[in-house]
């Protein structure tokens, strides 16, 4: 699933791993610029609802967009692990952030 966002809004992501996360202990989200392996947001997700297998994070304003993180036009890849493993999402490939221009 793709997701797109305005530079500096909050925002929850969400995605539905389509596997039982009942006996899972957490989720980590990792994002990185479009072809590198650099994350430039690695942090805990939330198990929204285990059953259903649906995880999310909300983007800070304050601490996820800038240098170094995410900026205005940026492709980013997405990857949610989850623990314990091995559970990667997607299992091939990655998720896609596009992060467009507030223009207000």
């Amino acid at each position: 699933m793709a997701h797109r966002v305005k530079y500096g809004d909050e925002r929850t992501l969400r995605w539905q791993l389509n596997v039982d996360l009942t006996t899972a202990t957490g989720v980590r989200v990792l994002i990185s610029d479009e072809g590198d392996d650099t994350a430039l947001i690695d942090r805990a997700g939330t198990i929204e609802d285990a059953a259903n297998g649906i995880v999310s994070l909300t983007l800070d304003p304050d601490t996820d967009y800038g240098p170094g993180k995410l900026l205005a036009g940026m492709n980013a890849q997405v990857e949610v692990e989850v623990s314990p493993g091995p559970v990667t999402y997607p299992e091939c490939g990655y998720e896609t952030l596009s992060v467009c221009w507030d223009l207000g």
